[in-house]
This record gives C-alpha cells, sequence and structure tokens, in this order.
C-alpha cells in the first residue's frame, strides 16, 4: 500500500515539473475527448427532440405497417390487396397507402412519395401551405424541409431521377408540417405507379389512425397476414432513421480517428519523457528502485495524464455542443430549437476511454524507461 502511494505521488510531482509537456498532452487528450462527448451529446439531444416531436404529433394511435425486417420504407413491400380489409376494422379512423421512392435532384437525393392526399390529410393535416394542394397527375407538393435543402419554390419544374426512370414533375405547393413529411416530395400514388409498375400491386407502407388506444384487433388482422408487422410511428420515422444512420456512421469514423490520436499523443509525449529523464531514471534506478518500480511510475503518470485530459475534455465537450447548437439554430432558421444531452454513460466512457487509451499508449514507453541502464544513464550530461 505505502509503495504505490509513493508511486502516485512521485508521478504526480513528476508531472508538476514537465510543465510544457504534460500541458500540451492534457490539451491534446482534451481536444479528442471534448470532440466525443460534444458530439455524442448533440446525437443524444437530437434524437430526444425527434421523439418529443413525433409523439407529441401523432400521439399513440398512428401505427405504420410494413414488410417483415424492412429497414427503410422504400424497402418495404406491402400487398395493396390488404388494404379494404385494415379499413373495415372498426378500431380504423383513418388509412393511407403510400409508395416511397428514392431519387436524385441535381445530385440532391430525395425521398419522393405516392399517395392519396385525402387519405393522407386525415392523417398529416398540413399546419399551411404555399401555393395549393396537387389536383392532376404530375404535379407536386414539396415539404418545407426538401425545399429548403434542394432549393425548390412554387412553380419549378423538377426532373428526377429514379433508377431508370425520370419523373417530371410541376411543384404546385409546398407545405409545413411538424413529421418527417417535411423532407419528402409528395406525388399523386397512381401517377407513380403508371411510371413504376411495381406500385401498382404493392404500396411502400400503410399509416393507420385508430379511433382509440385499442390495437388488438389490429394487431392481430396483421399477424394473419404473412410477411407484414406494425408499430407505433414514433418508432419508425424514417428521417429520424436516416439521420441517425448518418450520423452513426460519421461518428465511427470520427471515434477511430479519436482514439489513435489520443494513443499517440500519450506514446509521443511518455517518449519525450523517457529521452528527457534518462539520468534521473538512471538516479533512481542506483538507489535501488527495481525495474518493476519505473515501470509503474511511467505508467501511473500517463494514466494521470489521460485523467486529468478527460476530465477538462468532457466539460469542454459539454459547452462545445451547447454552443454548436445555437449557433446552428441561430443561422439556420428553419431548424428548431435542439438541446444537447450529456448522458452519464457519455460521461463515464469518456473518461474510461481516456484512462484505457493513457495506460494504452504508456505502456511501451514505460517499458523502454524500466530496461535503461544505471551505468549509460548516469553518464549522461
Amino acid at each position: 500500500m505505502a509503495a504505490a502511494q509513493s508511486i502516485w505521488k512521485m508521478a504526480f510531482r513528476n508531472l508538476s515539473n514537465q510543465n510544457k509537456t504534460t500541458v500540451l498532452t492534457v490539451a491534446a487528450i482534451a481536444v479528442c475527448v471534448m470532440t466525443f462527448v460534444s458530439i455524442f451529446s448533440i446525437l443524444d439531444g437530437l434524437q430526444r427532440s425527434v421523439e418529443q416531436v413525433i409523439k407529441g404529433y401523432y400521439g399513440r394511435k398512428v401505427y405504420v405497417v410494413t414488410s417483415s425486417g424492412a429497414g427503410e420504407f422504400s424497402d418495404s413491400s406491402v400487398p395493396r390487396s390488404v388494404i379494404e380489409g385494415y379499413r373495415s376494422l372498426p378500431e380504423v379512423y383513418a388509412l393511407s397507402a403510400e409508395d416511397f421512392v428514392v431519387g436524385q435532384l441535381d445530385g440532391v437525393e430525395v425521398d419522393i412519395v405516392g399517395v392519396e392526399l385525402e387519405d393522407l390529410l386525415d392523417i398529416h393535416p398540413f399546419q399551411e401551405v404555399e401555393g395549393r394542394e396537387m389536383e392532376v397527375p404530375g404535379e407536386c407538393m414539396v415539404g418545407t424541409t426538401a425545399a429548403g435543402i434542394a432549393g425548390i419554390e412554387v412553380g419549378d419544374d423538377l426532373t428526377i431521377q429514379t433508377g431508370e426512370t425520370e419523373l417530371g414533375l410541376d411543384v404546385v405547393g409546398v407545405y409545413e408540417v411538424n413529421t418527417s413529411l417535411s423532407a419528402n416530395i409528395l406525388v399523386d400514388s397512381g401517377y407513380l405507379a403508371s411510371e413504376m409498375p411495381r406500385f401498382e400491386r404493392n404500396a411502400s407502407i400503410l399509416r393507420i389512425k385508430l379511433k382509440t388506444e385499442e390495437i388488438g384487433p389490429v394487431n392481430e388482422f396483421t399477424e394473419s397476414q404473412s410477411g407484414l408487422e406494425i408499430r407505433e410511428a414514433v418508432q419508425v420515422s424514417q428521417f429520424f432513421q436516416k439521420s441517425i444512420i448518418n450520423i452513426s456512421r460519421l461518428l465511427s469514423t470520427i471515434v477511430v480517428f479519436v482514439i489513435l490520436l489520443m494513443v499517440l499523443g500519450i506514446y509521443n509525449s511518455m517518449n519525450m519523457v523517457v529521452s528527457e529523464r534518462s539520468r534521473e531514471i538512471g538516479i533512481i534506478r542506483a538507489m535501488g528502485a527495481r525495474r518493476s518500480f519505473v515501470l509503474k511510475l511511467f505508467i501511473a503518470e500517463s494514466i494521470m495524464l489521460s485523467l486529468l485530459g478527460g476530465l477538462f475534455g468532457v466539460a469542454l465537450g459539454v459547452a462545445m455542443s451547447h454552443g454548436i447548437t445555437s449557433v446552428i439554430s441561430a443561422v439556420v432558421s428553419t431548424t428548431g430549437s435542439v438541446a444537447p444531452l450529456t448522458k452519464l454513460t457519455t460521461v463515464g466512457w469518456g473518461i474510461v476511454a481516456s484512462v484505457t487509451i493513457g495506460l494504452i499508449g504508456g505502456i511501451l514507453p514505460a517499458s523502454r524507461a524500466s530496461k535503461v541502464q544505471i551505468s549509460q544513464a548516469l553518464t549522461e550530461a
């Protein structure tokens, strides 16, 4: 116990004497942990905000029927033959059969949804419409999010590439709605089926709004249909799913770089320390310290560096996440306010990761320090 305490005390004293090296290493680790914490805080805050908006809009009475295991709505296929079966259930208030297609508009990916507008409006009442509602095949309406991203206005003529098919559309309206529908382009389902025959007999999804909270009979009917599943709309928001998937892919790349930077930072710092303190190591060994003591001393120093950097990084990450979301909300007027959410698990993983990586990055330099020859170290100036 006493030996362990002396190692940590000596490690702390040594770091205090290495001001420049200590500050630079702690700063590098803090930046890496700050990146990790700020990104995950923003992602968790976005997830909470989207869930609250969708849940508040839909409540618990809107459900989505898809084919089993469909990753995205455009991959789902629901036979149109089951539509009337759902409509006949006394619990069903409204039903909208929707066809989802992913297309390209001037290099921008857009989601096209084929619908019967009257059926859709029973579930998705628009808050505001600029222009008018579509009336004939070939006309379309664009959500505010999609319009902002692709720069679409009422009166534009769009040519959207969907595989080998080109859809020519006239924009007659821009609509606003507080759901994922704002990221889509709406077209008449009959027009989409005429251009893409796969939608003549199958829809992508059925969106069902119930009169009551009772979902039992609807579940039973779904189970009687092979290959279909039903879930709450709040669980299958396509826009939310795509956002989380894209951000998660970006995070995976960033986290890999963060880990590499932290390991290299600790490794380079401790290597530098070993080179600068060869004479000190020799004196410690000459006074009777074993190689294991020197090894533990340098590992303790690397852990203390990484822990200090991790604590600073967490604090900076929380501040950074709030700063980033505030700037985005101020610059992008169409973006709602998203409050970052820093979970205890995020903080914990940030600290654990920094200490673990500090340990990994410090092992080789510590091993090198423990193998320094006493005679050689003492002859160095």
